[in-house]
């Protein structure tokens, strides 16, 4: 396919491609390919899904060459046949509330609200397992508690590192216990709250910084789910891995827009799989950090203790997808909605 490029920008390349789905996304939203002309379309705003046209790769200026179209099922016209096939619903729940409730951002809409998509909670992604997630935001850019609480730390952790830890008011109960709601932030630049005090949901507790062990400036943010009180077992360093650390992806409110998807993936034993890449989700911000799969909690994250979830994602833009995972050299497909401020389940099994 040659000719000028569709109406708008890209952003980045297709990236993650494995012989079933990659990733790739424009900067106002979904492509569509039109049916009679052959033309891709823009369709203004965030409904990209899995099988739109939404990221356009034109030749170099000036140099010979086709326009590149690509969706998440490949290059168009040169999708694998099996990546074409729509998923199935089996094991797929429609769009609900959280069964647990949801906290806050930590950062600002008007701030950079985006998290990091390239270490994502429990997955090896960059080398590492990762206990929370990331917002690259500028130095001195506020920090706000994700909901009310008691702040049970303020100051150094590992090297140095600037960290709050609030024991929030409200409480979990789950398989006959009552755990207790922690969160931390951490690498702050500066702390605007001492231990004892009561803070609110939304309150401004600290800056934006790079202390401790880090390589640039941005909010790690942690949400613990913990049979005790005791803040010792949150903010002690030395566990590589915190003991109670969930995926905050599941705790606080997705972007205006989105949705969180959450689910299991199982081998044929009904064994969990591990560090499985599950494919076909868009979501063209932030442009940075660019989402290409989603990756199963490797042998350190713990699910949460109501869901059991064995991967989840947020902010993921409202619409139709279907997703792919290779499970013991099977391509195993689901299709899925995913609605605004909802949590979509979905589980694969081949």
């Amino acid at each position: 396919m040659s000719g000028a490029p569709a109406e708008g920008r890209v952003v980045r390349e297709l990236g993650g491609c494995e012989g079933i789905m990659c990733a790739g996304a424009t900067s106002s939203g979904a492509i569509r390919m039109q049916p009679m002309t052959g033309f891709a379309m823009y369709a203004p705003g965030p409904t990209a899904r899995s099988r739109d046209i939404y990221s356009v790769l034109p030749p170099e200026t000036n140099q010979p060459g086709d326009t590149l179209f690509g969706t998440a099922c490949g290059f168009l016209r040169a999708q694998p046949e099996a990546c074409l096939m729509h998923g199935d619903s089996i094991g797929v729940k429609p769009p609900a509330a959280t069964p647990h409730g949801l906290f806050r951002r930590p950062i600002a809409l008007a701030d950079q609200p985006f998290i990091d998509q390239t270490e994502r909670y429990g997955s090896t992604m960059g080398g590492a397992s990762q206990p929370g997630v990331a917002f690259n935001d500028p130095h001195g850019t506020p920090v706000l508690a994700i909901g009310a609480g008691v702040v049970v730390h303020a100051g150094p952790v590992e090297l140095g590192g600037l960290t709050i830890a609030i024991r929030h008011d409200t409480t979990l109960t789950a398989d006959g216990r009552r755990l207790v709601l922690f969160s931390t932030y951490s690498h702050n630049a500066r702390l605007l709250v001492s231990v004892g005090q009561h803070v609110a949901r939304g309150q401004p507790i600290a800056q934006v910084g790079s202390t401790g062990r880090t390589t640039h400036e941005h909010l790690l943010l942690e949400v613990h789910v913990a049979p005790t009180d005791d803040a010792k077992a949150i903010v002690d360093a030395a566990p590589r891995f915190p003991p109670y650390a969930a995926n905050p992806e599941l705790w606080i409110e997705p972007l205006p827009g989105t949705g969180v998807v959450a689910g299991q993936v199982w081998d044929a034993g009904g064994r969990a799989v591990s560090q499985a890449r599950i494919y076909g989700l868009v979501k063209p911000e932030p442009q940075e950090t660019p989402f290409s799969y989603a990756e199963t909690y490797g042998d350190r994250a713990h699910p949460d203790p109501v869901l059991h979830e064995h991967f989840a994602v947020s902010d993921v833009p409202a619409g139709e997808y279907d997703l792919g995972v290779t499970i013991n050299g099977q391509k195993v497909f689901r299709h899925i909605l995913v609605e605004a401020g909802k949590l979509t389940w979905v589980e694969f099994r081949p």
